[in-house]
């Protein structure tokens, strides 16, 4: 099992390597995974307040 912070250090390489414009998280088990998603790793994926981010992947 992976960590949120391990994905999101991926994303960026899936978007610049392989061209991925977005992917889709699928939880395996309702409703736990959708809220590690939102608690876990939707804040990783949004820019630091007052910076400019990169549309796409929140800046990260």
């Amino acid at each position: 099992m992976g960590t949120a912070e391990r994905l999101a250090d991926e994303l960026p390489g899936w978007r610049d390597e392989l061209g991925l414009s977005g992917v889709r998280l699928r939880p395996a088990v309702l409703p736990d995974d959708a809220d590690r998603i939102i608690r876990d790793l939707v804040p990783l994926l949004r820019p630091p307040v007052g910076t400019t981010a990169d549309p796409h992947l929140g800046g990260r």
